[in-house]
């Protein structure tokens, strides 16, 4: 089966080598959570928050989790993305702290829905679903995360752990959600999953 990139949102997929920092901060060594040099103090403040840390036990059960900066399409327009295959979690490498902060809770939020998205992936490689149902299926999973993200994104400022540019705006409704996400071309890249997966027969 075909498994592809899930961005700050979702996306196709692509091949990338990246060197990984040779080591793991105290807070990442106990979940296996390898990152970047640079993204060392980001790991070190989301393993502060008690939420961070059962989210990214949640993810763990899956599989390890790696997170990295990179300068890629995909990362420069939606800041971020889940690569499924890898289990990699891609940051735009040039952001603030808080920015990647925020951008890393809402792809451990992805990375948590990893197994809701695999199963959409798989109705399509088999014909089995739609485009608009498959992009609103994936869309609805994000809308969900985006507010989990917030919740642990804001509980972060609170506490004085996280910067104030850790916030993460979120939209009240599915319904709005989904409107802007098909203005700003995130949905666009979603349908171009759908057509990577599904049979040429179907076409």
């Amino acid at each position: 089966m075909n498994k592809f990139i899930y961005i700050f949102a979702l996306a196709i997929c692509f091949s990338q080598t990246h060197l990984m920092a040779n080591y793991t901060t105290n807070y990442s060594q106990a979940v296996s959570v390898y990152c970047d040099p640079e993204l060392n103090s980001c790991l070190e403040k989301i393993f502060k928050v008690d939420e961070a840390r059962s989210l990214i036990a949640q993810v763990k059960q899956e599989g390890s989790v790696r997170v990295i900066t990179n300068k890629h399409q995909l990362s420069d327009q939606f800041g971020a993305y889940w690569d499924m295959e890898r289990r990699v979690i891609c940051v735009n490498c040039q952001s603030t702290e808080g920015k990647w902060i925020g951008s890393i809770l809402f792809e451990l939020c992805n990375a948590a829905a990893n197994s809701k998205l695999v199963h959409l992936d798989d109705l399509a490689s088999r014909g089995q679903i739609d485009k608009e149902s498959y992009v609103s299926s994936v869309e609805r999973i994000e809308f969900e995360n985006s507010h989990i993200a917030a919740r642990i994104a804001n509980r972060g400022i609170e506490l004085g752990i996280f910067p104030e540019d850790a916030f993460l705006p979120t939209y009240d409704t599915f319904e709005e959600h989904y409107k802007y996400q098909k203005i700003g071309g995130h949905s666009a890249w979603i349908a171009k999953n759908y057509y990577n997966l599904v049979p040429q027969s179907r076409y």
